[in-house]
């Protein structure tokens, strides 16, 4: 069984919160064959803008698994300060770190069961590699009862989600 690493600690002297936070938010994929949230990312566009404005020295990474949802991220941001907020996909920010990461996880009620499956099965380890790219703080944005529903504590979101419900 694989097991979650949250390794976030005080790096930056101007957050005042660390760990993780899970953020519940419904809305719809797109389409089946258009892995975006539309929901999703205006939940993101708020937390990073109230993270911005609020503390002006730290940076910002938004990551999805899928990359329609960032495309549809980067057109929602339009020009952004790429030294203080990143977007890409999972994938592409192996390697890096941010103070902050907003993981938006893109699927919901009506999402195919393959893309839960893909990110759970197909591909687990982006879960971790995610999490692992914050050095103080994670938001993850997505659908808890979804999460719930369809995944489990032997799968990377299902465990991720018990795991922020117990803090």
């Amino acid at each position: 069984q694989r097991r979650l690493e949250v390794l976030t600690q005080e790096r930056h002297p101007e957050l005042r919160e660390l760990g993780i936070k899970w953020i519940d938010v419904i809305g719809k994929q797109l389409r089946d064959d258009r892995n975006s949230n539309q929901d999703e990312v205006e939940k993101c566009f708020d937390i990073a803008q109230e993270l911005l404005n609020q503390y002006p020295n730290i940076s910002i990474g938004i990551i999805s698994p899928f990359k329609h949802q960032v495309e549809a991220l980067k057109e929602r941001f339009g020009d952004m300060d790429e030294d203080r907020l990143r977007v890409d996909t999972v994938h592409k920010f192996q390697g890096d770190e941010c103070d902050v990461i907003i993981y938006s996880i893109v699927v919901t009620d009506n999402s195919p069961d393959g893309k839960i499956w893909w990110i759970d099965q197909g591909e687990p380890n982006l879960v971790n590699v995610a999490i692992t790219r914050a050095r103080s703080l994670v938001y993850v944005v997505g659908n808890k009862e979804y999460v719930r529903t369809h995944s489990n504590n032997n799968l990377p979101l299902g465990y991720l989600l018990t795991y922020t419900e117990q803090l």
